[in-house]
């Protein structure tokens, strides 16, 4: 505030009024602008770093085969082992900032937790320990189920979804083209526009590879290939 000054003229003080008015101006400006630069590093994108491919996201939802056909060995290690430590890695390089689950499929379909949870020590060391008691214990490759499931929880979420979709084979059920259906569904339900990245983990089978790769590339992701003894 500028007080009545004697014998100081009016454009003075108009002149000093105005000067003020920047002032504060500037002052207001300096812890806004703070904030932005903090909103956008908190809507920054984290990478993840998964069967050597870098993937980025700030809420992931890793969906994982469970069926026997991972038991099979390749080059000393099974496929189930090789991918929970793959799972380990990934976990292992996010911040608190991102959240995440866990999802595994076979005959069933099995969540570590529902709902996308803070990427904090505790939940690491949780999310670890359920992936180390997946079994591969039944033969079955249900994907569909997969994601009819997870689908709906990427509605509830408020940031960009990262699907990480793992498999060794092509989906048997519930339908003997199964595939086509699995592809045709989840292009019907993924209404949050869910990036989903493919990983395929098996033998060179071309038919599965296709299936990986148009569920990939259907939802705005890629698709990875690991085949054993390449």
């Amino acid at each position: 505030m500028v007080r009545n000054i004697v014998g100081v003229s009016p454009l003075v003080l108009a002149l000093i009024v105005l000067g003020q008015n920047r002032s504060l101006k500037e002052n207001l400006d300096l812890p806004y602008d703070a904030r932005a630069e903090l909103r956008s590093e908190e809507d920054a994108p984290e990478v993840v770093q998964f069967y050597a491919h870098q993937y980025e996201g700030l809420v992931f939802f890793f969906v994982l085969d469970d069926s026997s056909s991972m038991l099979a060995s390749d080059g000393g290690i099974s496929r189930l082992e090789k991918l929970k430590s793959e799972v380990r890695k990934a976990l292992s390089g996010l911040s608190p900032r991102s959240r995440f689950t866990l999802t595994a499929f076979s005959k069933t379909v099995k969540h570590w937790r529902r709902k996308p949870t803070e990427a904090t020590p505790e939940a690491k060391s949780s999310a670890e320990a359920w992936v180390a008691s997946l079994k591969g214990d039944q033969s079955v490759t249900d994907a569909l189920a997969a994601f009819r499931e997870v689908l709906p929880l990427t509605k509830e979420v408020k940031k960009q979804p990262t699907i990480l979709f793992v498999s060794d084979g092509l989906p048997n059920r519930p339908v003997e083209n199964a595939p086509e259906v699995t592809l045709r569904e989840v292009a019907e339900r993924n209404a949050r526009h869910a990036t989903i990245h493919t990983v395929w983990v098996g033998a060179r089978e071309e038919k599965a590879i296709q299936f990986m790769k148009a569920l990939a590339q259907e939802n705005g992701g890629q698709c990875s290939i690991v085949c054993a003894g390449e």
